[in-house]
């Protein structure tokens, strides 16, 4: 029968294992002369959602981190829709204004935080635009902030930070954007940006 007593030591060693002490103070360890070479690792490689947005790492890589960490806890779907904007606000307590000149881009995706576009022309950060989203059928007027221009592929990428908070927008974008999301999409950014230069969208 197996001995399973606990026995605490004196730290002083029993007659008869001297010996074993002895050897394990001077037992063969191995140590290595020389520290083992660790093969160089390569940079991990932006990550790309080709089956939706195409290559947003390098507009990420542009856009203010404070708007880019916003940006990323909202579900982003895609949404194709020409507008030409012919309102503006001068600011966010002042009624919307005529601009002198429409302004057209095209909205590539939505999301409960804002929309995605492209134009053939840059807007200045913080300008206020007001015009028609389409929702189902649905004509809402909606107020956004740029928040981002930047040139990429011969065009503007521009970023919109919704500011209307009409219920019934909120509620049906909120509704539209689960259910396109659900049914997923094929678009690339380069199959929009390719519409956009000849004059499909």
């Amino acid at each position: 029968m197996a001995d399973n007593r606990i026995t605490i030591g004196t730290g002083k060693p029993k007659k008869g294992e001297e010996k074993e002490v002895e050897l394990l103070k001077k037992s063969d360890l191995y140590v290595p002369e020389t520290e083992p070479e660790v093969p160089a690792q390569e940079p991990p490689k932006e990550s790309l959602d080709d089956n939706l947005w195409g290559n947003d790492w390098y507009l990420n890589k542009q856009v203010d981190p404070k708007y880019l960490a916003e940006k990323r806890l909202f579900v982003r779907v895609r949404y194709i829709q020409r507008i030409d904007c012919r309102m503006f606000c001068p600011s966010l307590s002042e009624e919307p204004q005529k601009l002198t000149e429409p302004f057209g881009f095209t909205v590539f995706d939505v999301s409960m935080g804002g929309i995605g576009a492209i134009s053939e022309h840059p807007k200045s950060e913080g300008d206020i635009l007001v015009f028609k989203l389409n929702l189902d059928h649905l004509s809402y007027e909606v107020k956004c902030e740029v928040v981002y221009s930047i040139p990429i592929d011969n065009v503007f990428r521009l970023g919109f930070r919704i500011l209307t908070k009409d219920k019934d927008f909120i509620k049906h974008l909120k509704l539209f954007v689960a259910r396109i999301s659900l049914m997923g999409s094929k678009v690339t950014f380069q199959e929009i940006i390719r519409k956009y230069n000849t004059g499909e969208l």
